[in-house]
């Protein structure tokens, strides 16, 4: 090897390290978050963001596009998940704990802020009952923020299949939300415009 072959490839392995330790940086919150959606348990969901990312080490010569990167592990968790952990635990966590986030204020009356409570604990109930098939696209995209094109990636499916499960998600859990009131009918439109962007964009964000 000549040395300036010794040099590009000493540069492109530096390159490679940076890129990997950008992407831990910025990607692990939401590969912990998804890794805890398909444990629901936190010790499993660490093991898994630990597996995904060694992998993803590991391969990171198969990253083609680095604004794919956060699908492109989206994948690999779930794929690390398949092979050894298809069950959740049988303790498993409830997703409010850790997607759920909902904010009362001083100013709300006791009565109000009950049943905002009541009204997010019943929601994130309502998305952990929702069949997986229904519930990771929406999660995906609602929360996490991610394309449709990169959800179908992860997911194995095409695009229109996960628009079509993510409404098909959305009119789940506001039947069984609104129709079946797991909330007070009288405050259930104020509570909507109270809780937080992210449960928000469960029922509104676009596809």
């Amino acid at each position: 090897m000549t040395a300036a072959n010794s040099r590009s490839t000493t540069g492109a392995g530096h390159e490679q390290a940076g890129l990997f330790e950008d992407m831990y940086r910025k990607l692990r919150p939401g590969v912990y978050r998804y890794a805890l959606l398909l444990s629901r348990d936190r010790d499993a969901a660490e093991d898994l963001v630990q597996e995904a990312f060694l992998r993803a080490h590991a391969n990171l010569g198969q990253l083609r596009e680095v604004g794919h990167a956060r699908g492109w592990l989206m994948s690999i968790t779930r794929n690390a998940w398949r092979e050894g952990r298809r069950r959740a635990h049988p303790n498993a966590l409830p997703l409010g704990a850790e997607y759920g986030h909902y904010s009362t204020s001083l100013s709300q009356s006791p009565e109000a802020q009950a049943a905002l409570r009541e009204f997010a604990e019943g929601l994130w109930r309502a998305i952990g009952n929702l069949p997986g098939k229904y519930r990771e696209p929406l999660l995906l995209r609602a929360i996490e923020e991610m394309p449709v094109r990169d959800i179908a990636a992860t997911l194995s499916i095409s695009c229109e299949t996960a628009k079509t499960r993510i409404h098909r998600a959305r009119n789940l859990l506001s039947n069984r939300l609104f129709v079946k009131r797991s909330c007070p009918q009288a405050v259930t439109s104020d509570i909507v415009g109270q809780v937080s962007d992210r449960e928000c964009r469960l029922f509104f964000v676009e596809l």
